[in-house]
């Protein structure tokens, strides 16, 4: 059985947030690989692009195989879930960046 019941609306909502932020990554891994490659006029900043796409991929291979390693019956799962949070963690942090990296002079 799950946390929540999924009769009841709060899971309804928490499979619908699921499903939207899983549909989600891909645009938002993308748009960064672009933010991450594409030079901005008037601005010497181009951030590397391996530090905002490359820990959400290895987020997803080092939870895969620690779930194999703990003999889960799908690995796949717990990798997927790893990689939207280190995703949208990452994101948040190249907002950050972005923001001020490119507000200063």
């Amino acid at each position: 059985m799950g946390v929540v019941d999924p009769d009841g609306r709060a899971g309804l909502a928490l499979a619908l947030l699921v499903v939207c932020a899983a549909l989600l990554s891909v645009p938002a891994l993308l748009g960064m690989f672009v933010d991450a490659t594409v030079h901005r006029r008037g601005s010497a900043w181009l951030p590397n692009v391996w530090a905002y796409v490359g820990p959400p991929v290895c987020g997803f291979a080092v939870a895969y195989v620690a779930a194999s390693l703990l003999g889960s019956p799908r690995p796949s799962a717990p990798a997927a879930v790893a990689f939207l949070a280190v995703l949208w963690a990452t994101a948040v942090v190249s907002l950050a960046n972005r923001y001020r990296r490119l507000e200063t002079p």
